[in-house]
């Protein structure tokens, strides 16, 4: 219940709230301090403020003070406001009455978050800008026949996230039910794969829309296909309702080559001081079926869009959503392939109702990464 009135406050802005609720930060429990970083999004500012007035008139080292450092996203609050992050931990440090040990602590905290920062830039130069290449797509379908194939694929490096990983188990599901024991294993393959870091998650936006479709499927083996996707979307280490961003299309540019414009303000962009044009980022096909993020700055003149250079394709998924009619019914659908013609195959008259991108923004959440 408490994730689920998380996730519908995110989009608010909550920082006059959170900010009334730990004004007295000693009287919490740690888990209502847990629940007010998940509530708290990507704003690192509110945070250290909230510890800079709880730490007014103090000389010890705050154990609920300890225990919202703890949590935090430390790399973010110091990339985004360096100023106050810094004046938080001089703050600290500077306790008339603060230990040895947590003086240390919080040394040891300031190193962890150094090397953090150092490791993030790295990690940005090294990404690419291409989403979707279909060509290497259609090739894990036909190496990927079963579900320990898709676990294969990951160990190896040849998928990243649990987006595609679902992409697969429709083509594996419409193929070959998996039996039980199968299913177990594969659940269980996946779950230490996401906790060692090796694929993204999913958000959960993406699994409810994939078993809305499989709902309306005719085929029997939709429904086995639908209890494996209420147990990922159950399972915490692979499916997050919060750490990721649904972002539709803003529009298409067709002068010049076929681009796809969408608005977005990334959190480590800051407040950006340009009025011609929205923040955000154009999504090209490139032949033979390759998606790319235009990173030229050609390619957005009178885009209406201007990108910064903190987005990244690698923390992209991309799709398309689809309608139908059923019996009078109206039919959603989507998928970067034609999954709809493989699943809805009695549906015929489908037409294209726009394209979507879920930007994972887990890295640049205030709330550590779990």
């Amino acid at each position: 219940m408490m994730n689920k009135l998380i996730s519908a406050l995110l989009p608010k802005d909550n920082s006059t709230f959170i900010s009334s609720y730990m004004s007295n930060i000693e009287k919490l429990e740690f888990g209502q301090i847990d629940a007010m970083l998940d509530l708290g999004g990507t704003d690192t500012k509110t945070f250290l403020l909230i510890i800079l007035q709880n730490l007014t008139g103090k000389t010890k080292f705050d154990e609920n003070i300890k225990c919202l450092l703890t949590n935090m996203n430390l790399a973010l609050c110091s990339e985004v406001n360096e100023e106050l992050y810094l004046e938080v931990m001089s703050k600290i440090s500077e306790l008339p009455d603060i230990s040895v040990t947590d003086l240390k602590y919080v040394n040891r905290l300031m190193v962890d978050t150094i090397k953090m920062v150092t490791y993030n830039r790295e990690r940005k130069r090294e990404r690419t800008t291409e989403l979707y290449n279909g060509t290497e797509f259609q090739n894990l379908l036909g190496i990927c026949k079963t579900m320990t194939d898709v676990v294969k694929a990951v160990t190896e490096g040849f998928l990243k996230s649990m987006f595609a990983v679902i992409d697969l188990l429709l083509n594996i599901f419409h193929e070959e039910t998996p039996n039980t024991d199968e299913i177990k294993l594969f659940i269980a393959a996946v779950d230490g794969l996401c906790s060692d870091g090796k694929l993204q998650k999913v958000s959960l936006n993406y699994v409810n829309l994939v078993i809305a479709m499989l709902k309306c499927s005719n085929q029997k083996q939709s429904e086995q296909l639908i209890t494996l996707l209420n147990d990922l979307k159950n399972n915490a280490k692979l499916c997050t309702s919060n750490e990721y961003i649904t972002i539709k299309q803003d529009r298409i540019i067709t002068q010049g080559s076929f681009r796809y414009a969408f608005a977005f303000g990334h959190p480590l962009s800051g407040t950006c001081t340009r009025s011609n044009s929205h923040c955000g980022f154009l999504l090209e096909f490139r032949p033979p079926s390759i998606l790319e993020m235009c990173t030229r700055p050609e390619d957005y003149h009178n885009s209406g869009v201007h990108l910064h250079d903190e987005i990244s394709a690698y923390d992209m998924f991309w799709y398309g959503t689809f309608t139908g009619t059923f019996k009078g019914t109206q039919v959603s659908a989507l998928g970067r392939d034609t999954w709809r013609k493989k699943w809805l195959s009695h549906i015929t008259d489908w037409t294209t109702t726009g394209f979507f991108v879920e930007y994972n923004v887990a890295d640049y959440r205030v709330a550590k990464r779990k």
